[in-house]
This record gives C-alpha cells, sequence and structure tokens, in this order.
C-alpha cells in the first residue's frame, strides 16, 4: 500500500488465482489505483470508486507511431528517434504531458549510445518542445560536479497548450 491506498497490477499474464483477487478488488472499490493493460479492459474486470486507472502501452513505436490526440502522458526514457518526435507531439492530447529523458552528445563518460545519431545536443530536447508549457528541464553533461547527478542526460516534463 502506498500511503494506505490499495493498488494492483493487472497484466495477462498474472495466474487465475492473482487474477480473481484482483477482480474482487477492483469490484468492491478496495483497489483505488489499478496499473494494467490490455487485461483492464475485458468485461468480468468491473470497477467502483476507482481513483486512477494507469494503461500502459507497449509498441514498435517506429512501426506503429501513436494516433494524434490519444495519450494524456507520453514517458519516454533514453530513447531517440528524431523522426518519431512529431508523433510523439500530435499523439499528446491538449493539457496533456510529456516525460522524455535520453542521452546527449557531451558526456563525462561513454554510457548510453555509441552512435550520435541517437544522442542529443545541447538544448535540442529543449527545442523539441518550444512551444508548450516547461515544467521541467534540465541537462547535465559536464557542468558543476561531474560525480552527482544524471549525467549524460537531458530531461524535460512539459505540458502541450
Amino acid at each position: 500500500n502506498l500511503l494506505n491506498i490499495k493498488y494492483d497490477l493487472l497484466i495477462s499474464n498474472l495466474d487465475k488465482k492473482k487474477k480473481d483477487s484482483i477482480y474482487k478488488n477492483l469490484k468492491s472499490g478496495k483497489t483505488k489505483i489499478v496499473v494494467g493493460t490490455h487485461a483492464l479492459f475485458q468485461e468480468k474486470v468491473q470497477f467502483k470508486d476507482l481513483g486512477l486507472v494507469i494503461n500502459c502501452e507497449t509498441r514498435d513505436v517506429l512501426q506503429y507511431p501513436p494516433e494524434p490526440n490519444t495519450f494524456d502522458v507520453i514517458v519516454v526514457s533514453k530513447f531517440l528517434d528524431r523522426q518519431l518526435i512529431k508523433h510523439i507531439r500530435q499523439a499528446i492530447k491538449p493539457n496533456g504531458l510529456i516525460f522524455y529523458q535520453t542521452f546527449m552528445k557531451n558526456r563525462v563518460d561513454k554510457l548510453g549510445p555509441k552512435n550520435p545519431n541517437y544522442q542529443l545536443d545541447g538544448n535540442e530536447l529543449l527545442e523539441f518542445f518550444n512551444d508548450w508549457k516547461l515544467i521541467f528541464y534540465r541537462e547535465e553533461d559536464k557542468i558543476g560536479n561531474l560525480k552527482i547527478g544524471f549525467r549524460n542526460q537531458a530531461m524535460i516534463i512539459a505540458q502541450k497548450l
């Protein structure tokens, strides 16, 4: 329990006993937060007084880019394909959020991709979302104490206007 709030993870590869327990908790209202995949959207899944549903989707985004205005939140971690940026921007609904973190070219060590095509230039991530409301932005390359922080990475949280 997180802050005395009951939460569950409902995914297709759980055993029947665990799934039945989760179905019961969802139906009774005991579970307040549920994280899951397509397993959430079946007739036998009934909700009562549910506070939050997080539907996780995994896909080959290069072959199947997201459709426009379909996501409230997109999280991208340690991945960069510049051709996808326009699809990610379009896929987020108005007032939705992007959480994006990936590697930079200006690095303190060799962690991350070796190919510079998969590394950001300085402020490049910020430029991708320059017309959105900036909530958080940070680049940690060779500035400050090189022994602490998220070196080699740029991070942004922004809201689509």
